[in-house]
């Protein structure tokens, strides 16, 4: 009998003692799951899950297609009182095709949408910022917890996604930075593609989170950091009085700033007083091969060794091509059936109609969301 009582106290032991080595291996896999990282020591989360997003303590990889969104909450430091100020310093390094031949930026010049290589370099300007940077209050409103706050496909859905809770309650500012464009870049506007603007600084005063209310009216110039160089990026929120707020980016011995002043309205009701969150949006299809973020001036002026040959940089661009157009027919394939939706929606108003009018009592029918009265 006690032989017996022995070697059940010992199935029982070897159980807990099982169950235990279970869940020491977990604990560790949990907590690396929000594991901290570069450049402010606080995790991030993305958009969507299906990212090919990747942060360790010592770096931040991000291989992005368009759109995109990723976000951060760090240690809040107040803005409220004049002589207050915030700069946040990312060590940024950004790499993709660079396609335009250096004449091109002879005289001064900048390369523009119309150049055939324009859509295939990121040192061209097109379009309103490659990379979206804000610096916001989260105001009371609800942190992002968790990945797959944003799963927009489509450039217009992620934006309308960012007007909804919790964001529509956040305030501050917003950098549209292109890294590698010219120092010299300008607003220009091109009849087929429209207004392209560089480097520049945007205030959120409604509920959209990247908002498009610039600040200075034709932006500035941008930063002409060598594809595949690390730099520091510096973003400043600076309080001058009560109401007015100056505003810096930096990078490369590049310096641009501007000044905000608040309405009376718009205060009361966008005002910041913190800075408590770091978002960033990446809208436009560049191709760029990744973003690496790391401590800020830990790599200044050094280049990327990840493509140690010319076949390693020519599969690097293939992937990004590869990633662009697998994205493109995606967006053709929701394209086509929101426009069969729409078309069978239309063929059941209009049946409706004509229910109506053949002496239906129903009072009205919905199309596009507003009631028709019979």
């Amino acid at each position: 009998m006690m032989c017996c009582a022995t070697l059940t106290l010992d199935w029982r032991a070897n159980i807990v003692a099982r169950a235990l080595a279970v869940v020491a291996l977990i604990a560790p896999l949990s907590c690396a799951a929000k594991i901290n990282a570069p450049p402010f020591n606080s995790h991030w989360y993305v958009g969507n899950e299906e990212y090919k997003f990747k942060q360790t303590s010592q770096m931040v990889k991000w291989e992005p297609t368009h759109p995109q969104v990723i976000l951060t909450h760090v240690e809040e430091q107040s803005i409220s009182e004049p002589g207050d100020e915030v700069t946040m310093k990312f060590g940024w390094m950004s790499d993709g095709p660079d396609e335009c031949p250096e004449k091109y930026f002879a005289h001064q010049k900048f390369c523009q949408s119309e150049w055939p290589c324009a859509h295939r370099s990121i040192s061209c300007l097109a379009g309103t910022g490659d990379f979206r940077i804000g610096l916001f209050d989260s105001n009371h409103g609800k942190h992002i917890e968790e990945d797959g706050f944003c799963k927009a496909g489509r450039y217009s859905d992620m934006i309308k996604g960012l007007e909804k809770k919790p964001f529509n309650v956040y305030r501050g500012y917003h950098f549209r930075i292109f890294p590698h464009i010219s120092e010299k870049a300008v607003k220009y506007e091109d009849k087929e593609t429209g207004v392209h603007v560089p480097c520049g600084f945007y205030v959120k005063a409604h509920d959209g989170l990247f908002s498009s209310l610039r600040i200075n009216r034709d932006g500035n110039g941008c930063f002409e950091l060598a594809p595949g160089e690390w730099g520091t990026l510096e973003l400043s929120v600076k309080r001058i009085k009560k109401k007015t707020v100056e505003l810096t980016m930096a990078m490369n011995g590049k310096s641009f700033s501007t000044t905000h002043e608040w309405s009376d309205e718009d205060y009361k009701h966008f005002n910041p007083s913190k800075i408590d969150t770091v978002a960033i949006m990446y809208p436009n299809g560049r191709r760029y091969y990744f973003i690496e973020f790391a401590e800020a001036a830990k790599f200044d002026g050094k280049t990327s060794d990840i493509f140690k040959t010319k076949e390693d940089r020519a599969q690097a661009k293939e992937e990004a091509e590869e990633r662009e157009e697998k994205e493109h027919q995606q967006l053709l394939k929701e394209e086509e059936a929101e426009a069969e939706l729409k078309k069978e929606q239309q063929t059941s108003a209009s049946g409706a109609f004509s229910l109506e009018e053949g002496g239906d009592e129903a009072g009205g029918v919905t199309v596009g969301g507003k009631l028709s009265k019979a």
